[in-house]
């Protein structure tokens, strides 16, 4: 993800990576049991939490890849997504 910004503001960019994992068992009499979780961690970034010499904000939409409450975890995100 990129933030290329006019005039100048500070561009931001980063590079997240995961995946998920998930087991599902068969059917039986019309019942399945299944969890599924995702992991992320960040393969490389400018620095997001740097502020804008302008604006003094930080970097907005490449947070959102990450933690969105604790903007200095960027590894071993995980997350329980299904659950049934």
């Amino acid at each position: 993800m990129t933030t290329l910004n006019q005039d100048d503001l500070k561009d931001y960019y980063t590079n997240a990576i995961g995946g998920t994992i998930s087991f599902k068992t068969k059917r039986y009499k019309g019942f399945e049991l299944g969890v599924k979780g995702i992991f992320t961690y960040r393969g490389f970034a400018s620095g997001l939490n740097e502020s804008d010499g302008i604006t003094g904000r930080v970097a907005k939409w490449e947070h959102k890849l990450y933690d969105v409450n604790d903007f200095n975890n960027f590894n071993d995100l995980d997350r329980l997504e299904k659950l049934y």
